[in-house]
């Protein structure tokens, strides 16, 4: 272990001092050492922290109380799981402030010291190459190739938009557009690199593994900064684990514990109809009021045995609902532990999502994604004797609830095949969370009510988008409309689009390329201030790619990402775009659920859709209010070629009678009963 030298200490506990109140670093020490310190000194807030640090050394932050503590308390992102010296932890111990050392690097240097050692100062931006290796890979590549070499790199509606400018480019312009649409996957391009390799006379690889022993090497051969051979895959993260109590989150407005409290009662299995939504706009919080639910659910009757069951889309979303539970459980745990006088227990989280299997003994909560479920009920269905299923099929008929996250969704085959298999064998309550809980089509919508039984756990305002604006849990909306195409279609597309109500993608490519179109969004953009944080929803990765061109040549910090985006990076864009660092987001095909940016200013829907849920999806991403951390106001800048829903009613309100009976939702029936109380 490295020793860590005077100043190192002193730089940290004057970090963890400065964050921590006496008792969260008491809760950091074994009681043993707290007798150590003595009665009757006074334990400061500074002698606390020296123990602290004294006691973990260099493996500090690798506790997660502390790192979760601090991470809270700085208002960032704590790493999941530490990996020591790796990008993620250099970059989390430099937001605190903290000496290197506590990220597990052996580089003594202060970030200070390491940006003033660089040839030409900090890293811009957001990108992890210096300014200087920026500028050499530009020479580099302009030294190799020829321009028309180069423009053969840019996709072809990025080429159609360099001719329309009647501008001549140089082999150094079109190498620099490279690489602000690459970054430090510019070697992922086997194009490139094989023109690469043909120039330089060496062999180029057929498959690349970004921050490997080979990208290294090639990227090195060709005369380019190392760190451009790109970020390594993640390591696998355990496929469970022990969430020990404590964290402090703010407490839930009253009505998400009114909501928490109806949904715990729904959860008891207190009624007869054992499906149900809660519904709550995007931004207002409908994760963690159901997750209070959860937590509660599972202190009240410790259900070691029997798991509840977590469902999502996607394995990001996966990762989200775990993050979720485990800061709520931590958080709650010790606040029920002070209100009944228990001592709190770990939660045993399972993922079961990708390559993930049941390993673990009696999880209290299992997070899966539905493609894997699906998968696993098939497999059972043909030969439920099969060994590889039989930890499965016990989980599914041993469920004490279900959670299904994206509840619209449910009319899919895979969606209602999976949950009909729930309803036969587990007979536990199924409680659906989304945002819009209908579709694009009146029939699907009823469809979908039917499923979860017409019991819709919502608030009970006529407006609850209003409301919220309102209350400041929401933001307010300022749209601002720009005039779009007439979007024409072809017989066959027009065949499609009366089948699924959607416009055919090979009409939204033509769309994408429209270059007045582009040059009114750059336009309306150009108009707000350079720091206005802008999340833009393109129509595809070559429209994405249109759109970032254009907007960095308007002299906004600007990057892109698409479904093609390797994680690392795209994790990396997105937490520079979170700082602030990049004031403007380019996306397509990732960022309509599950992402999390409260201070989204301005919204660009750029990409033409007929579906009132993704709309509303791609709207909610700039809706969280500043009671939740984001901002007052977002301006919705919509291209007029979508159907437009802007108006009085959002979400569930527009639904609302395919969930009534008689005049009243069947909600009412499940008012929470006087014992069920939340703790937020």
């Amino acid at each position: 272990m490295v020793k860590l030298l005077p100043d190192e200490i002193d730089n940290a506990v004057r970090v963890i001092a400065g964050f921590l109140t006496t008792k969260e670093l008491t809760h950091l020490l074994p009681k043993h050492d707290i007798d150590q310190i003595g009665q009757s000194i006074p334990k400061t807030q500074t002698r606390l922290a020296c123990h602290v640090v004294q006691r973990y050394g260099p493996e500090l932050l690798a506790n997660d109380r502390v790192r979760f503590l601090l991470a809270l308390r700085k208002g960032i992102d704590a790493p999941t799981e530490w990996v020591a010296n790796s990008d993620v932890a250099v970059e989390f111990v430099e937001t605190l402030g903290m000496p290197l050392v506590f990220s597990g690097s052996r580089d003594r240097k202060s970030p200070a010291t390491r940006q003033e050692d660089q040839s030409t100062g900090a890293a811009k931006g957001f990108n992890l190459i210096s300014e200087r290796a920026q500028t050499d890979a530009i020479s580099r590549m302009a030294q190799l190739l020829s321009p028309a070499e180069l423009k053969g790199l840019l996709s072809d509606g990025v080429r159609t938009l360099l001719a329309t400018d009647m501008k001549s480019y140089s082999g150094r312009d079109i190498a620099e557009m490279i690489l602000l649409l690459s970054d430090i996957d510019l070697f992922r391009d086997a194009r490139f690199r094989k023109l690469l390799g043909q120039k330089l006379g060496i062999e180029s690889p057929d498959r690349w593994v970004a921050g490997k022993k080979g990208a290294i090497l090639f990227v090195t051969q060709c005369g380019f900064d190392e760190r451009f051979a790109g970020v390594a895959p993640d390591g696998k993260l355990p496929s469970h684990f022990d969430v020990e109590p404590y964290v402090k989150l703010a407490p839930l407005h009253d009505w998400q514990t009114d909501l928490a409290r109806r949904a715990l009662s729904f959860l008891k299995g207190r009624y007869e109809k054992k499906r149900a939504i809660l519904s709550l706009p995007t931004g207002a919080g409908k994760t963690r009021t159901v997750v209070h639910s959860l937590v509660e659910l599972l202190w009240q009757e410790e259900a070691h045995s029997r798991p509840i069951i977590w469902i999502a889309q996607s394995e990001e979303l996966c990762e989200q609902a775990i993050a979720s539970i485990e800061q709520v459980w931590l958080h709650q745990s010790v606040r029920l532990a002070e209100t009944d006088r228990r001592a709190p227990f770990a939660l045993r989280i399972q993922r079961f999502f990708g390559t993930y299997d049941l390993d673990s003994e009696n999880p209290q909560v299992i997070v899966t994604s539905i493609q894997k479920l699906h998968r696993c009920i098939e497999r059972i269905q043909k030969d439920p004797d099969r060994a590889d299923v039989f930890n499965v099929r016990g989980m599914m008929a041993g469920a004490r609830a279900v959670v299904l996250d994206e509840a619209h969704h449910a009319v899919a085959r895979t969606y209602r095949s999976t949950l009909s298999y729930f309803m036969e064998k587990a007979r536990c309550p199924i409680l659906g969370l989304t945002a819009t809980p209908g579709r694009s089509s009146s029939d699907e919508t009823a469809q979908l009510a039917r499923i979860f039984q017409r019991q819709l756990i919502c608030p009970s305002w006529k407006n609850p988008h209003r409301t919220l604006v309102e209350q400041g849990v929401l933001a307010n909306i300022h749209p601002i409309r720009i005039g779009g195409v007439k979007i024409v279609l072809t017989t066959e597309e027009r065949k499609i689009f009366d089948i699924f109500k959607e416009i055919p993608e090979s009409a939204l490519g033509r769309v994408g390329e429209v270059q007045h179109r582009n040059q009114k969004i750059t336009s309306a953009l150009s108009q707000l201030s350079p720091t206005t944080a802008i999340l833009v929803f393109a129509i595809n990765k070559a429209h994405a790619q249109i759109l970032t061109v254009a907007i960095k040549k308007t002299g906004r910090t600007v990057a892109f990402i698409s479904g093609d985006t390797p994680k690392p990076s795209r994790r990396r864009i997105i937490s520079a775009f979170r700082s602030g660092q990049i004031s403007c987001l380019v996306n397509c095909e990732v960022l309509t659920t599950g992402f999390d940016a409260p201070k989204v200013e301005a919204v660009v829907l750029a990409r033409p859709t007929f579906s009132s849920i993704k709309y509303e999806q791609m709207v909610g991403r700039g809706l969280r209010g500043i009671r939740n951390g984001g901002t007052d106001t977002c301006k919705i800048i919509d291209v007029v070629d979508n159907l437009d829903i802007h108006g009085e009613t959002l979400s569930y309100a527009r639904f609302g009678h395919e969930w009534q009976t008689d005049g009243s939702l069947f909600v009412r029936v499940g008012e929470a009963a006087e014992e069920d109380q939340i703790v937020s």
